[in-house]
């Protein structure tokens, strides 16, 4: 039975860069998110549970990249 994966933050440890990400699925494509930094080349990235800012925040962002196609 699927599962939805639960939201989560990409946070570069190194300059601070951070992108929240909420899988729509559970099918894992490869390149799906980043694995170093895009503004400095840190690897890895830190991984964790967003907070309920970031959530809506996340989730206002989705939305608004779905509706303008």
């Amino acid at each position: 039975m699927p599962v939805q994966p639960k939201p989560y933050v990409l946070q570069c440890p190194s300059c601070g860069w951070k992108a929240y990400h909420a899988p729509s699925s559970d099918v894992l494509m490869p390149h799906q998110y980043p694995e170093q930094c895009p503004d400095c080349s840190f690897s890895p990235l830190d991984v964790r549970t967003p907070g309920i800012l970031e959530t809506l925040k996340g989730c206002r962002e989705q939305t608004m990249k779905r509706l303008k196609g």
